[in-house]
């Protein structure tokens, strides 16, 4: 019968004493540890080992402290490393998406935390040359630099809802499916902001108004200021493009998500991303 066991905060603690030489990489998800496995393995980094933290026993930290799921789980382990190892310990280190960190927060201070450069780990992928090779080599399509714009321009909106609706009522559930909000005209993806807004007011049950959604909106829209693919979370993306992959009549099973997400990180070129700041990071702590 297969051990179930999965360790807890205490039992981690314990191994990053007794061996502070490992290099351990704790990540949000199984796509995520095959990316950062792969990337370690391409770049030399022998010693580094990647984990995806659902295996692990670690409560979140709360959703309004802007955790909440894996990332929250990723949040607890590097705050309670950093409590019981202080800021000379080395052998581990947990890896979020950056999400609203640096807007809606400021970064989390921790020794044992790495952020993604961008607004998740698929921000890497929003190059010329990674969409290029996704749409030639994954969906079998042609694109255009004016419809990569287009997907980035939707993604960019549809974040800053996201934010607008953390920061008026997190507790709201976020609407999923938005494919009806969706179009696709000469190149150029589009989306019906105000008809998503309404949808997503009509089901906070009176926790959220027009008036209240677009003042907020209005007030956190000059921060989104800088490179794009801060503002992008991997799942709209992720939404967006199976939509898009539809909509060009794709093979419907490229469209799945999960598949593409893989597909999406693969297509991340490592000579591009290795002078990114995470990187460089992840270096030199795993050397």
């Amino acid at each position: 019968m297969p051990n179930s066991h999965k360790r807890n905060l205490g039992e981690l603690i314990a191994k990053y004493k007794l061996h502070p030489n490992l290099r351990d990489l704790y990540v949000e998800g199984p796509r995520d540890q095959y990316f950062f496995s792969n990337y370690a393995g391409a770049s030399g980094l022998n010693r580094v080992a990647v984990y995806p933290i659902g295996e692990f026993d670690i409560d979140p930290v709360p959703v309004a402290e802007g955790g909440g799921g894996h990332s929250g789980r990723l949040l607890t382990l590097a705050f309670g490393l950093d409590a019981a190892l202080g800021n000379n310990s080395y052998g581990a280190r947990c890896l979020i998406d950056r999400d609203f960190f640096g807007l809606l927060f400021p970064a989390p201070p921790s020794t044992h935390l790495f952020m993604t450069d961008y607004g998740c780990l698929e921000s890497y992928a929003l190059t010329i040359q990674s969409m290029n090779d996704l749409w030639s080599m994954y969906f079998l399509k042609n694109t255009s630099e004016e419809e990569i714009d287009s997907v980035i321009t939707v993604a960019n909106s549809v974040f800053l809802l996201r934010a607008t609706k953390f920061m008026l009522d997190h507790s709201t559930p976020w609407l999923k499916n938005y494919s009806g909000e969706l179009g696709f005209e000469n190149q150029v993806v589009t989306f019906d902001e105000g008809q998503f807004i309404q949808k997503l007011i009509a089901r906070s049950a009176g926790s959220l108004s027009i008036e209240s959604f677009n003042a907020m909106k209005a007030q956190l829209t000059p921060q989104l200021q800088g490179d794009r693919r801060l503002f992008v979370h991997g799942h709209d993306l992720i939404k967006i493009l199976a939509w898009l992959g539809r909509e060009k009549n794709a093979s419907h099973h490229l469209c799945n998500e999960e598949p593409l997400k893989g597909a999406l990180l693969v297509s991340i070129d490592r000579g591009a991303i290795q002078g990114e700041p995470l990187f460089t990071a992840l270096e030199l702590w795993a050397t």
